[in-house]
């Protein structure tokens, strides 16, 4: 099924927000 590789793509995706906003909110601060 795809609940799989759904649910990769997904958590790479949350990774990927969660690098950029730790990377924009170490800038801001």
């Amino acid at each position: 099924m795809l609940q799989g590789t759904t649910m990769k793509l997904f958590s790479l995706e949350n990774r990927n927000i969660a690098v950029t906003g730790a990377s924009s909110g170490f800038g801001h601060h």
